[in-house]
């Protein structure tokens, strides 16, 4: 059998080729795939031919989904008043003001929603969140209330 050295093709004899002629001869009438090569290896995993993807009204619908469980866990949490049974949050000013952003943003207020309320105001209820005083849910809710009695939407 001819050898083949790292990047170069491999050359078959006169003998070979004749005795490749007659193997695929004989694969042909057996059903067998004809080829100087050998079938590639079986794949390591198996795959369902029938596989398809998520259609994307499935994928829109869950993420509407979890939107609104997120949304009904902080209203709940703001209307239970879990603010006395909640450890202080270790979150810092930064992380506090993205996290409310989303909720602006959800509300359909966006990021200059936020911006309207005094600088005072987002310290005062960031502060009593840190301290142990308020919920992550009832901050969220205060600021959203005095945002909207500035706006006259109560």
């Amino acid at each position: 059998m001819a050898r083949r050295s790292r990047n170069q093709f491999l050359i078959y004899s006169v003998v070979e080729l004749e005795q490749n002629r007659q193997s695929v001869k004989s694969k042909r009438l057996t059903g067998q795939r004809p080829g100087l090569q050998p079938a590639a290896a079986p794949p390591a995993m198996h795959c369902r031919q029938t596989l398809q993807r998520t259609a994307p009204e499935t994928i829109k619908e869950t993420i509407k989904k979890n939107k609104g469980a997120e949304n009904t866990n902080v209203m709940d949490r703001a209307l239970t008043g879990d603010a006395g049974n909640q450890a202080s949050l270790d979150i810092d000013a930064g992380e506090f003001e993205r996290r409310v952003v989303k909720v602006f943003e959800r509300e359909g207020y966006g990021y200059e929603g936020l911006l309207m309320l005094s600088a005072g105001e987002l310290e005062e209820v960031f502060e009593r969140l840190c301290g142990g005083h308020l919920s992550f849910g009832v901050a969220v809710k205060e600021l959203l209330d005095s945002y909207r009695t500035a706006r006259g939407q109560v």
